[in-house]
């Protein structure tokens, strides 16, 4: 089974602990280490939790060099029993007596995001201003707070969007995760769900950013489990805000597929407003190349040129080309003995060596806007791919 069908299944059946061990594991091995971390984290929340588990966790909190949660995980561990042929034993002991470092979140400003002067605008009129000036908006009849979808590609910004919105908004910034509320024990996801609602409740004004929304609230019509259908049905009682008030709360959610979202989360009053993340336009490709760049040894690079010749390229693709030229150049280093720097040609190469990531789901916009958008939910990805002349 490839990767794309796993994906597919679990959100199906969420609470499948072999099929989502699989995929962990998959993940893993194509080196994607921060989506096959948060997928263990899962596992770990489960009914199967072993020493294992917990040892895998462990070893990549540290591969990231997060000291603090290797040590949780490896104390946990212990406390299970640790298996005779453990060889990491000692460092690991050692980041156990080690004192847990405390680091705030580093704010994220608009002005660190390059490109997406449009869509900034739209995301100022539409979320930033109502939320920060509640009374102006109020006498035109016009709310503030509530919730607001980011939907587009991967890799385009949604979750550093969302941060630079927490900031703009002087609001305290809460992220959830997958990992941060699904568990395998029953009942056990609406009560993580519900208290990290009632964490942003209590230090408002606040920005609730919760990723992956699909995956936590998928269209109960595309699903006979029990258990998603159940935590949809308490997305949409705290989205309500029945059981406690969530006045002076902007509840962002991001997703990468928002035809897979429960359509009772899009109606008035939850996440009524959605805004496409594109994306970046061909002047945004240019800054990110020179952004991305610098510090890096490079000489006569052509912005331009690059930017002409990524369509579609998302921020993380022009990072795989960056990483790609960087390792060319130190290859032909190594082999010719000479020193040099970072050409355009190197970039190009790069370029011509990866398709962008966001083709797969830009042809799958396509046909649902072409097929299935009545009410034209997703007018922006239309006018998006005319631009583009894919449509």
């Amino acid at each position: 089974m490839d990767i794309k069908r796993i994906e597919a299944e679990l959100l199906k059946n969420p609470f499948n602990f072999d099929l989502r061990l699989k995929y962990a594991n998959l993940l893993l091995e194509l080196e994607r280490y921060e989506d096959s971390l948060q997928q263990f984290l899962i596992l770990d929340n489960g009914t199967h939790s072993t020493v294992e588990l917990k040892l895998k966790i462990c070893d990549l909190y540290m591969n990231q060099g997060d000291q603090d949660n290797a040590r949780k995980y490896y104390k946990e561990a212990k406390a299970m029993g640790l298996p005779d042929d453990f060889e990491e034993f000692d460092e690991l002991e050692e980041i156990q007596s080690a004192q847990p470092s405390i680091k705030p979140p580093k704010p994220v400003f608009f002005s660190e995001i390059i490109g997406m002067d449009s869509l900034k605008k739209t995301v100022r009129l539409k979320i930033i201003e109502p939320f920060k000036n509640v009374g102006l908006f109020q006498k035109f009849k016009k709310d503030a707070g509530g919730g607001v979808l980011l939907y587009g590609p991967p890799g385009c910004g949604k979750t550093m969007l969302a941060k630079a919105i927490a900031t703009e908004c002087n609001a305290e910034f809460f992220s959830i995760e997958l990992s941060d509320i699904l568990n395998l024990w029953i009942g056990e996801s609406e009560r993580n769900l519900a208290a990290a609602f009632d964490r942003a409740r209590s230090s408002t004004p606040s920005v609730l950013f919760i990723d992956e929304l699909d995956a936590l609230a998928y269209s109960r019509s595309k699903t006979q489990n029990e258990s998603s259908r159940k935590l949809v049905n308490e997305f949409l009682t705290q989205l309500d805000g029945i059981s406690a008030n969530n006045q002076g709360m902007l509840i962002l959610g991001a997703t990468n597929m928002p035809w897979d979202v429960d359509s009772a989360m899009k109606r008035p009053g939850r996440f009524s407003r959605v805004i496409f993340v594109p994306p970046p336009d061909e002047a945004a490709r240019a800054a990110l190349f020179e952004s991305k760049l610098e510090g890096v040894p490079k000489k006569g690079i052509q912005y331009s040129l690059l930017a002409s010749q990524s369509p579609h390229f998302s921020g993380a693709d022009i990072d795989g080309v960056i990483e790609f030229a960087k390792e060319n150049v130190i290859s032909d280093i190594l082999e010719s003995g000479k020193e040099r720097e970072i050409e355009t040609s190197d970039l190009i190469l790069g370029i011509k060596e990866r398709a962008p990531s966001t083709m797969d789901w830009l042809k799958t916009a396509k046909n649902l806007v072409k097929f299935g958008d009545p009410d034209g939910q997703y007018k922006d990805v239309k006018v998006y791919l005319k631009e583009s002349k894919m449509y």
